[in-house]
């Protein structure tokens, strides 16, 4: 007679934790989400998180998954375990997962750029027939130069178009929290003149 001595390892159990960021400008609401904890396709769990601390949150935009086992007594094998944010959000981009299981998952969701255009005249206060310099227009962006045009003699109109409505920088992170930038124009110094601005910054 032949027999088959199985040993199967022992279940041990696990969590998951994960925390939901988000990069937008300040006073935007933020939506509740849905958090999904997966193993491989398969969604074992799933919890709202909308910012609320209570038995659930305790901690606004945090969630850990609890009790979870850690193999598979079928195989063996360990659980792979993932998240993924199955709320689909008018307004932001993509959801970016990173982490892991082991050290915790970040579900981030940044505010859809989107653009804008600042136009203007440049009027001349003097005599008819008056040679004018040319000039410098400066677009400032929370305070600092971020294009500029010049207009020459005889020039009056200038714009600036396609400007990032929100600070969305990934290789500057000073640069990348989701505030609405703030745009500004300025003329440069022209010698002789007084230099005033409506209030439309134009």
């Amino acid at each position: 007679n032949q027999y088959t001595v199985t040993n199967t390892i022992k279940q041990q159990k696990t969590s998951v934790s994960v925390r939901k960021e988000w990069v937008v400008p300040n006073g935007m609401q933020k939506p509740a989400v849905v958090i999904s904890l997966n193993n491989g396709s398969q969604s074992v769990a799933t919890v709202t998180l909308d910012g609320v601390v209570d038995e659930k949150e305790t901690t606004a935009w945090q969630y850990t998954f609890s009790n979870l086992p850690v193999y598979d007594l079928t195989t063996g094998a360990k659980y792979a375990y993932t998240v993924e944010e199955t709320t689909q959000l008018a307004d932001f981009d993509a959801p970016v997962v990173t982490g892991s299981a082991a050290n915790g998952f970040t579900v981030t969701n940044a505010v859809a750029q989107k653009y804008t255009g600042i136009s203007g005249t440049k009027t001349w206060v003097d005599p008819e027939g008056t040679m004018h310099p040319t000039i410098t227009i400066n677009l400032l962006r929370d305070g600092t130069v971020y294009q500029s045009v010049q207009l020459a003699n005889g020039e009056t109109d200038y714009s600036f178009a396609e400007l990032p409505v929100y600070a969305l920088d990934n290789n500057d992170a000073a640069q990348n929290d989701g505030h609405r930038y703030a745009y500004t124009v300025e003329e440069a110094e022209v010698d002789g003149y007084n230099s005033e601005k409506d209030d439309d910054n134009n």
